[in-house]
């Protein structure tokens, strides 16, 4: 995967939960189209509380943070509501015995037109909460997704590594 995709997504991550925390709302991954319900944060903890404790957020930054997310809840909410209207429209059609592939691929193009529409404005409030922030806070959290990176693709390493094929025994 493109290593700034990775950055731009764990920075997505980091600030929308953020964002949330300053509201004083309790958010799991999937509010946000992250996961599917397993788990929350890092290793099923709160990763919430641990980026606001860490960007050591001012009370005005959280009362600001707060106003960005609740005036950009409203378009969220539709982009939600068609996403998983969507999903529950393709499992009928899994389900429905006869297989319409004609429909399959009208309903995946809808479900890629909501999903571009929600980046484009979870890009919006994350630009606009990153405004709020310090330059010192700025610097830790890329710090933060720097080695969130490493660590992923520290993983990504080892996953691939203890998956190799053994070595061939069969010439000796």
């Amino acid at each position: 995967m493109n290593f700034n995709r990775v950055k731009m997504m764990a920075a997505t991550m980091v600030v929308l939960m953020a964002g949330a925390m300053a509201m004083g709302q309790t958010v799991t991954p999937v509010a946000y189209g992250y996961g599917h319900g397993r788990g929350h944060g890092m290793r099923g903890g709160s990763m919430i509380g641990f980026m606001i404790h860490r960007l050591d957020l001012t009370d005005a930054q959280r009362a600001q943070i707060k106003q960005i997310m609740s005036q950009e809840r409203p378009a969220m909410k539709p982009m939600m509501q068609q996403m998983a209207q969507s999903r529950q429209q393709m499992l009928q059609l899994e389900l429905s015995g006869t297989f319409d592939e004609a429909a399959a691929r009208n309903l995946a193009t809808q479900q890629s037109q909501t999903m571009a529409d929600m980046i484009v404005q979870r890009a919006k409030v994350e630009s606009q909460v990153i405004a709020v922030l310090t330059p010192d806070q700025k610097t830790k959290l890329n710090q933060m997704i720097t080695a969130h990176e490493q660590r992923m693709q520290q993983r990504m390493q080892q996953r691939q590594s203890q998956q190799a094929p053994p070595a061939d025994t069969q010439n000796q």
